[in-house]
């Protein structure tokens, strides 16, 4: 998807001349602000600067909260602030559920998960924490987390929260199913594990919301097993359903959006009355600023497979004026390098490091925009720090030992 090295800027005059003087094309249909020239050597070694600071503390928060935002974007801090807390705050993991689960400690994991539910109603927790607690990575395996919550369901199978936890897991596994690609594609019999696993999912997820019907993280994951199962007509219904208990619910807006789009079948006018209705509740949650790059990024990504990539670059751009998106930021980066523009593309790729839970990916471009550059001490602690995310990752291996011998040519020469 990405360029290869040896398209990629090979000096530091490339670097800082790379996107001097960006502006968007003019005929553009909805033009942002040009970005600043990073062409000034100050400017650019101070930023980079300031991301070797962030990236060197400890706390996962401290470091989100301490990297410089990309210079021609201005995030409002609160919204930043609230990111950085729902990606990082600490909350019950797989182990732990695991644990009680083995203890058959029932009604230790209901309280436990009744705390979370009233914390986020009375907003002490950040709006994630309750998404979270519902954890698939954190689990050795999905064949882990099928027996343990198989486990959990049977012995209490009235609780919304094992249900939910349940019901997680089965839509998890539909994907698996699922595969990637075209859905003409999928094979028959997967696509029959999957409308068999989807519908699985729902009668838990179901069951959850009838039980508890403030449960956020139930509607998000019915949503998908619709999907999954053929309902795409019932997603409304669903997202509609959770408004109602929470109307400035994030999250659940967020996973929906996805299936508004056009590709997905989705019609405009259900994409335009979810951001409008949105926008009344911004004050009180900033992150719903954020459903409106959803259009943006349509719009970017239709641009772009037809290989209009400064049409393409304005639309993603205009998008992350609205926050830090993740499928902004990754659709940004791609397209940058195809103007020249190699600096940008290491600036989205940093925020995403920022902001993404599993930045491995990221890491591993960004450390080839730092080799590239001749700047192998700031390549290989990307390429260490995309290890320790992946120790038994092989190809991280092979860049180490390469960018190593580079990096022994470089100073030959």
């Amino acid at each position: 998807m990405f360029d290869a090295f040896s398209r990629l800027c090979r000096s530091p005059l490339c670097m800082m001349s790379a996107i001097a003087a960006l502006t968007l094309l003019a005929g553009c249909k909805r033009p942002s602000a040009p970005i600043p020239e990073l062409s000034s050597r100050p400017l650019y070694s101070r930023i980079f600067l300031q991301i070797d600071q962030a990236e060197a503390k400890t706390d996962p928060i401290e470091r989100c909260l301490s990297y410089p935002s990309p210079p021609h974007l201005q995030w409002p801090e609160q919204l930043i602030h609230v990111l950085c807390a729902d990606l990082y705050t600490p909350v019950m993991q797989a182990p732990d559920i695991k644990a009680m689960i083995d203890r058959k400690d029932w009604k230790g994991l209901h309280d436990r998960y009744s705390g979370y539910l009233e914390r986020h109603y009375s907003g002490a927790d950040p709006e994630k924490l309750l998404y979270r607690a519902f954890p698939l990575r954190s689990w050795n395996s999905l064949q882990e987390a099928d027996k343990y919550t198989r486990k959990w369901v049977a012995a209490v199978p009235n609780d919304p929260f094992a249900n939910t936890a349940r019901g997680a897991v089965l839509v998890s596994s539909a994907w698996g199913a699922r595969g990637n690609g075209f859905f003409r594609d999928i094979p028959d019999s997967h696509r029959r594990q999957m409308y068999k696993l989807a519908l699985q999912a729902t009668q838990h997820l179901r069951k959850a919301i009838v039980a508890e019907p403030k449960l956020l993280p139930a509607y998000s994951h019915l949503i998908d097993a619709y999907v999954l199962g053929g309902k795409q007509e019932w997603v409304q219904t669903a997202l509609q359903a959770a408004i109602k208990q929470s109307p400035d619910t994030y999250y659940v807006r967020d996973g929906a959006v996805e299936y508004l789009k056009q590709k997905w079948g989705g019609r405009p006018r259900d994409m335009d009355a979810l951001v409008d209705s949105s926008k009344r509740y911004i004050k009180r949650n900033p992150r719903l600023a954020m459903i409106g790059a959803d259009q943006l990024i349509e719009a970017g990504d239709q641009a772009s497979d037809q290989k209009k990539y400064k049409p393409a670059l304005a639309y993603y751009r205009e998008a992350l004026a609205l926050g830090p998106d993740q499928a902004a930021l990754l659709s940004a980066a791609f397209v940058a390098p195809k103007l020249g523009y190699h600096v940008e593309k290491l600036i989205y790729l940093t925020q995403d490091i920022r902001f993404s839970k599993d930045p491995r990916d990221s890491l591993m471009q960004r450390a080839l925009i730092w080799e590239s550059d001749g700047d192998f001490e700031r390549a290989m602690r990307d390429y260490q720090a995309a290890k320790k995310f992946y120790p038994a990752d092989a190809e991280i291996d092979k860049r180490i030992s390469a960018a190593r011998k580079r990096e022994k040519e470089f100073v030959r020469k």
